[in-house]
């Protein structure tokens, strides 16, 4: 299989074809040179499409060979990067290497003239099979018929089998949460943990998994209890393939950069915290890692914790406890209900989350506020009873 890498040279791109060789006097991989004729200022984007382009028809014996989905999906992907946020990229890359490579690799009908919608039809029953979400279906789908989209534009293809496929249906997906007892036994039973801070965070505040760890100790004023939403980490990929993490400012809406007010006990704790790195920075001195000394959710090493450790930390946590099983992400449900049940508008509810709109807040948590008022009317028939 060739692959390929963009080079400059004399101001232009270079495609730098790279190919196995059989030849005994020729071991390893062989390098071919292409000049794409694309000037070097502005013009990687370009340079990227016409090499991904060539090597969708290339082999290791440099002759012309048969599309296949893999390349429409790998072609999609690598455009993405350029087009997309970090993020997007990212759960992009990890459905294609997770999910879709390893199924067809060795998928009979891999070449898309033989590729009917039959084949991606039993594609998405395998996945479910595998105990994937109908939504987590859905969204490979999306990329799926985008990425054929994509080449029915460039002439890569002539037809979107994805037209006769059904699209998988969104799962409405009813917020799961913890009362107050299951919190306060969640806390007890997270004591000590590695993301006990990230738990607290997410509970008190409502915070989203990404402004938990953008969280910088120069936005909290720990003396008048005021902490500043606006910064968001997200998984990324780097050059090797690897998970890695991207620090922005720029979060999920507009409303999500907001100034929220700490509890007092969630104040204090914080303020602990804030002593204990303080002394792991005096203790290891240069082997602290410097380049996250301003961030709140490190390891004891100053390594900033990365968003799938920490679902992936919670979830096992929460099977090990013996409570019902919620996602980290339900932590935010909580904070919301918890608010609610306290008596707080559905208003203030939502610039507490940073919901964009009203709607999302109402919609979200109607069933709550529900029961909410239920217990309201019930508390005030009590109180005051009506004479006959």
């Amino acid at each position: 299989m060739a692959t390929g890498s963009l080079a400059v040279k004399c101001g232009k791109y270079y495609g730098v074809i790279s190919t196995s060789s059989d030849d005994k006097s020729h071991k390893g991989r062989r390098q071919k040179w292409i000049n794409l004729e694309i000037p070097e200022k502005n013009g990687k984007r370009a340079a990227q499409k016409k090499l991904n382009e060539i090597l969708l028809t290339y082999d290791d014996d440099e002759k012309m060979r048969a599309v296949t989905i893999l390349d429409i999906l790998n072609l999609y992907i690598e455009d993405s990067k350029l087009r997309n946020a970090p993020s997007t990229y990212s759960n992009n890359y990890f459905m294609y290497k997770g999910h879709l490579q390893p199924y067809f690799s060795n998928h009979p009908h891999l070449e898309l003239d033989k590729l009917t919608s039959n084949d991606i039809e039993k594609y998405y029953q395998s996945l479910r099979k595998k105990g994937l979400s109908e939504s987590s279906i859905a969204r490979q789908h999306r990329m799926i018929n985008a990425a054929f989209n994509q080449a029915m534009k460039e002439k890569l293809i002539t037809e979107n089998i994805m037209e006769d496929v059904k699209t998988p249906s969104e799962e409405y997906h009813e917020a799961n949460f913890y009362d107050i007892d299951q919190l306060n036994e969640l806390f007890q039973f997270a004591k000590g943990s590695t993301i006990y801070t990230e738990i607290l965070l997410a509970t008190f505040l409502g915070l989203r998994r990404g402004e938990i760890l953008g969280l910088q100790w120069k936005n909290i004023d720990l003396t008048n209890r005021k902490v500043k939403i606006q910064v968001n980490v997200t998984p990324g990929v780097d050059e090797n393939g690897r998970e890695t993490v991207v620090i922005s400012e720029k979060l999920k809406t507009k409303k999500s950069t907001r100034s929220l007010i700490l509890p007092e006990s969630l104040t204090e704790y914080l303020k602990d915290l804030k002593k204990q790195q303080d002394e792991r920075k005096r203790i290891l001195g240069s082997y602290y890692n410097q380049k996250y000394k301003e961030f709140v959710c490190v390891d004891e090493m100053g390594n900033l914790h990365r968003p799938n450790y920490i679902s992936l930390t919670f979830r096992r946590m929460i099977r090990k406890s013996g409570l019902p099983y919620i996602s980290f992400h339900d932590l935010r449900h909580s904070c919301a209900t918890m608010l609610i049940s306290l008596g707080f508008s559905m208003k203030a509810v939502q610039e507490q989350l940073g919901h964009s709109m009203y709607t999302t807040t109402a919609n979200t948590y109607a069933h709550v506020y529900d029961r909410t008022k239920q217990e309201i009317a019930d508390k005030a028939g009590s109180v005051l009873p009506i004479l006959k």
